[in-house]
């Protein structure tokens, strides 16, 4: 006979369904038309002339364990060495805060956005990354050729690479972060606008 109080056992596991629709992904608000790096949040902005063109710094308040590792003046300086017709009409600069699940699911150093849209204007940016610096960076120990490469240019940045048992792991550090976006990340996403042009 049926026992009315006896629980399903089935409740709250896979076979019914628990868990089949918890992906793990980057959180996109229907009633917001912008794309997750298009939603800053506190921001100061800077302007600065270089080479007889006005940029405009946007810069995020960061979280406490994180810091932008490049500075206004530094960008400035590596701007200075880029030939205006380069750049035409690219004169925005980010320097945004990611949130915790865009650092684990999309890190970059920085990336080129050819139309962004920033307080009704749309326009090309360059958005470098702020770092938590106490979270590490892990690779797995499969890599194809250009990731080998890759991970060979980090450790020329200064990046320190520990080999784990199935992990390449290394620890941000102020002055590493800063070597890849300002010398290496900002010229290539110059580079791609040029290719853009």
């Amino acid at each position: 006979m049926r026992n009315p109080t006896r629980r399903n056992r089935n409740i709250g596991t896979e076979k019914q369904g628990h868990g089949q629709n918890n992906e793990l992904t980057i959180p996109y608000p229907v009633a917001v038309s912008k794309s997750f790096f298009e939603r800053l949040e506190k921001y100061e902005k800077v302007f600065r002339i270089v080479n007889g063109n006005r940029f405009e710094f946007v810069i995020e308040e960061t979280r406490s364990t994180s810091e932008h590792a490049c500075t206004v003046d530094d960008i400035c300086e590596i701007i200075r060495h880029i030939p205006p017709p380069d750049y035409d009409d690219l004169n925005l600069i980010i320097l945004r805060q990611p949130k915790r699940k865009e650092e684990t699911l999309s890190p970059v150093w920085g990336r080129l956005i050819y139309s962004y849209e920033f307080e009704g204007n749309y326009r090309a940016a360059i958005i470098l990354e702020a770092v938590n610096y106490e979270r590490k960076f892990k690779w797995s120990k499969s890599l194809e050729p250009e990731q080998q490469k890759e991970l060979e240019r980090l450790k020329s940045d200064g990046h320190k690479i520990l080999d784990d048992k199935r992990y390449f792991i290394a620890e941000y550090k102020l002055d590493n972060v800063r070597n890849t976006q300002l010398y290496r990340t900002l010229p290539h996403e110059f580079g791609h606008y040029v290719h853009y042009l």
